[in-house]
C-alpha cells in the first residue's frame, strides 16, 4: 500500500507551478498549482499567431488529485473546484464593445482591468447566446498525465465534457503544458 501511495503523493507535489501551453489558434492556456490552490488563465489573441492580445479569462479554484482513471493509460483524476472567475478586456476595443453591449451585466469595463464574473449570465459575442459562468463551488471533472518537463491534461469535447465524473475526458489534448521555469 505504501509503495501505490508514495508515487502518488511525490506527483502531486510535481504539479506545483506555473504550466504553459503554447499559441494555437489564437488562443493559448496556462495552470498555476501550489498545493491544493490552481489559476487557470485563457488568453485569446485578435489573431492566430498570438502576437495581440485581446482578453483573458481566469479562473480560480482548488483542485484534487485522485486515483488512476481507466482511460487513458497512466492518467489521473484531477478535479477543479471553482471559486471565481474574472474577465481582463486588454485592448480598448473590447472594453468600449463590451460596455456598449453591457457584457456580463456591465457598463463599466476598462482596458487592463479584471472584473469578476462568477456566476454570472453573459452574452460574450452579441449573438443572443447566453452562457452561465461558473459559481462558487461549481466543478469540472479532468484529468491529468506528467510526462518529461511537462504534464497532459483531459482534451474535452461535446460528450466529455468534464460537467460529472461520468463525462471525464477520456483523451488527453495532443499540446502539453509545459513548466516555466
Amino acid at each position: 500500500m505504501l509503495a501505490m501511495i508514495l508515487p502518488f503523493l511525490a506527483f502531486a507535489g510535481e504539479l506545483d507551478g506555473v504550466w504553459r501551453q503554447d499559441c494555437r489558434a489564437g488562443y493559448s492556456r496556462e495552470e498555476a498549482f501550489a498545493g491544493a490552490h490552481a489559476a487557470y488563465t485563457e488568453r485569446n489573441f485578435r489573431d492566430s499567431a498570438c502576437s495581440s492580445l485581446s482578453v483573458e479569462t481566469i479562473s480560480r479554484g482548488s483542485i484534487s488529485l485522485g486515483e488512476l482513471v481507466l482511460e487513458p493509460s497512466g492518467a489521473r483524476a484531477l478535479d477543479f473546484s471553482f471559486e471565481s472567475v474574472s474577465l481582463r478586456p486588454i485592448d480598448e476595443k473590447v472594453a468600449t464593445l463590451w460596455r456598449e453591449r453591457g457584457v456580463c451585466g456591465f457598463r463599466d469595463w476598462r482596458a487592463g482591468v479584471e472584473k469578476e464574473v462568477t456566476g454570472r449570465y453573459c452574452d460574450f459575442f452579441g449573438l443572443g447566446s447566453v452562457v452561465r459562468v461558473p459559481s462558487p463551488g461549481d466543478r469540472k471533472f479532468g484529468i491529468v498525465v506528467p510526462g518529461e518537463g511537462a504534464i497532459f491534461l483531459g482534451r474535452l469535447s461535446p460528450e466529455r465534457d468534464g460537467s460529472t465524473p461520468e463525462r471525464r475526458p477520456r483523451e488527453l489534448d495532443s499540446e502539453p503544458y509545459r513548466k516555466v521555469p
